[in-house]
């Protein structure tokens, strides 16, 4: 299971990879022609990488949060015989805190 999930993320890197080189030539030609300056050149370079590597990077904060070979499930399994109130409770807070990342991420992008 983990090493088909580092291998779909390789190949999803390999993707965006590829995706960002031909963007920057497209866009490259696009000022050496003179239909863009280098300040939307740079700026579209700089979008298409973020706007790439963002949901890349959500999927893995919820990776983190949701799989069982990490710690806040492991922490969360280990407290269920504390109760159900104790889970349900660390279980709300593993999840404030799991979607307050990404939303983060999201600020700082925009």
């Amino acid at each position: 299971s983990r090493q088909i999930r580092w291998s779909l993320r390789f190949n999803l890197i390999s993707v965006i990879v590829l995706v960002q080189v031909v963007q920057i030539v497209i866009s490259f030609q696009e000022f050496l022609a003179g239909t863009i300056d280098f300040t939307r050149f740079w700026h579209f370079c700089v979008i298409s990488l973020m706007g790439q590597l963002a949901p890349e990077i959500c999927v893995m904060f919820a990776e983190y949060f949701t799989s069982v070979d990490y710690a806040p499930v492991r922490s969360l399994a280990m407290n269920a015989d504390l109760g159900v109130v104790q889970v349900v409770l660390q279980g709300f807070g593993q999840g404030f805190f799991s979607t307050s990342l990404p939303a983060a991420l999201m600020i700082v992008i925009v």
